[in-house]
């Protein structure tokens, strides 16, 4: 029995190696800062395997309850057809939700360049990330010249 547990576990562990060489998990993650509560929350940009696999459960865990009430009430009229939907939009209905709830981005320039891309939205900056690396600041304003 523990030489197949001990199989088991390898193949696992060799199975997540592989997974995060890939980076299956999503595009990129960005990392957002409320302003007044002091609260960074990562939230991950692209195709979302966790809620193809677990459904409304993710988005239980990030407390997202309004997505995760849509999609659980979505999964029962269609029989969880809609997962299939929601897996690759929930990222970005969820970025969207923090950025209306004030969350603004702690990542730098090169980061936020191709997420902005992927989403197709503009991801407000936070002021002390802006103060803490001038040096993107004069990039960008050299390429605009």
């Amino acid at each position: 029995m523990s030489k197949f547990l001990t199989q088991i576990i390898k193949k696992y562990k060799l199975m997540m190696k592989l997974i995060n060489y890939l980076d299956f998990m999503a595009f990129s993650t960005l990392n957002l800062k409320h302003p007044d509560l002091e609260i960074i929350k990562q939230a991950p940009v692209g195709f979302s395997w966790t809620v193809f696999f677990f459904s409304f459960f993710p988005p239980v865990f990030r407390d997202d309850w309004k997505w995760a009430l849509i999609i659980l009430v979505g999964a029962l009229f269609t029989f969880g057809f809609s997962t299939l939907v929601f897996m690759f939009i929930y990222n970005k209905l969820y970025v969207q939700s923090l950025l209306l709830q004030g969350y603004t981005s702690v990542d730098s320039e090169v980061v936020l360049e191709p997420i902005e891309m992927k989403l197709g939205m503009k991801i407000p900056r936070n002021e002390e990330s802006k103060a803490a690396n001038p040096s993107n600041i004069e990039i960008r304003n050299i390429r605009n010249s």
